[in-house]
């Protein structure tokens, strides 16, 4: 499941948060992992979010700020955790990091 960050429609963002709730009602494990675009124009503090993973109330939080919607092109994924919070299967979020660090090599001004 994605979630692009901008999606203003309520109908999709209940979706969302339906999905979520589900998630939790059924007692699987999972946390939210931030991807930004990591575009020209990405906000440093959406670039710093990337490969990050997230509580469903953060990811809330977040997004909860018309700020951090408008112009937004990140999405979420979710990543299934262990008891201790960490990936089930760690290479996801190694690759998501490994993205950033490849991406932040161009020089774009949230690299800096």
């Amino acid at each position: 499941m994605y979630l692009e960050a901008g999606m203003t429609d309520d109908l999709d963002i209940r979706r969302h948060h339906s999905r979520m709730s589900k998630l939790r009602a059924e007692g699987l494990r999972v946390k939210y992992m931030h991807l930004s675009a990591l575009s020209p124009t990405t906000r440093k503090s959406h670039a710093d979010r990337h490969g990050q993973l997230f509580t469903a109330a953060e990811v809330r939080e977040f997004w909860s700020d018309p700020e951090n919607i408008k112009g937004c092109k990140c999405s979420i994924t979710e990543v299934m955790v262990d008891e201790l919070g960490k990936p089930i299967v760690p290479s996801i979020q190694k690759r998501a990091l490994k993205a950033y660090e490849t991406m932040k090599k161009r020089g774009y001004e949230w690299s800096k």
